[in-house]
Formats: C-alpha cells, sequence, structure tokens
C-alpha cells in the first residue's frame, strides 16, 4: 500500500459543501501556556502547507494527561467523525470530524504530543479515503514526524 500520507497530497477526495475552508479549526484549552500553543500551531500549519487537508477538521487541545474512549481505555487521542448518508459529502457543520488530544506538558513531551496528533491525523487521511481504521501505520508516522522535526531545527 502506498503512504496514505503521500496519498493524500493535492486529491481532492471529500465533496465538502460549506462555506468553511479546509483547514483545522483549532480550539485550546485555557490551562495550554502561550509557547506551546505556539508550537502546536506552527505544526499545523506546516501539515496544511505540506499534506492539505480534505475538508475542514475540528482540533480540541485539552489540558489532560490522556483521555478515554467510550469504553473507558485511555488513549493519547480521540479521532470522531459521523458517517455519512451521502459519503463523501459534507454537508453540516455537525458532520466536520474532530480530533481530541490531551496536551499537558508536565505529562506529555512535545514530541510525544506531536506523535499523538500525527497518529490521529493519520486516521482522519484514512477517513478521507475511505481506509478502513484498524490498519497501523508506524512507519509513516514516523516519516511525517522526522520530515517535521527536521524543519524545526
Amino acid at each position: 500500500m502506498k503512504n496514505i500520507w503521500n496519498q493524500i497530497k493535492n486529491k481532492k477526495i471529500l465533496n465538502c459543501n460549506l462555506e468553511l475552508n479546509n483547514e483545522f479549526i483549532t480550539y485550546f484549552d485555557k490551562k495550554i501556556n502561550e509557547e506551546l500553543k505556539n508550537k502546536l500551531i506552527n505544526f499545523v500549519t506546516w501539515i496544511e502547507k505540506v499534506y492539505g487537508l480534505q475538508c475542514p477538521v475540528y482540533i480540541d487541545f485539552e489540558y489532560k494527561n490522556y483521555l478515554y474512549t467510550r469504553e473507558r481505555k485511555r488513549v493519547g487521542y480521540l479521532f470522531d467523525w459521523n458517517d455519512f448518508k451521502d459519503y463523501p459529502n459534507i454537508t453540516s457543520n455537525d458532520e466536520i470530524p474532530i480530533i481530541v488530544l490531551p496536551v499537558k506538558e508536565d505529562y506529555w513531551t512535545f514530541e510525544e504530543i506531536i506523535r499523538s496528533f500525527v497518529e490521529a491525523l493519520t486516521d482522519y487521511y484514512k477517513w478521507c479515503l475511505n481506509i478502513e481504521m484498524s490498519s497501523k501505520y508506524d512507519e509513516e508516522v514516523d516519516i511525517v514526524i522526522d520530515e517535521y522535526f527536521k524543519t524545526i531545527e
């Protein structure tokens, strides 16, 4: 299988019938310090520039150590999406996918936060490409993380 991150570049996958740009819509917990917030904004900007997005996606950065799934399992991110009546068309704001990411810096390093974020974005890209979510792509995650950290060194 081709690298998901390369498959997604410059492709129009979803038909988004909203007056929103294909970009991150970010929310930051008030407890997140400005330095971390700026680092996360820089990463978001880099992703939009290098890989692009196929539809808007909400990103909720929460000042937490971890999150819980519906099954009460601890996780480093949540990716949630609605099933569509007419896949892959998005016709309302309620159908926009959301990524929730815990970013408590005294619990997670910045590198660990970025790893969770890239894993969540890989799920988002799999969703855009209509690829089964259960498969993991650790090598692809490592490639993206390495590529990003080379740009900020």
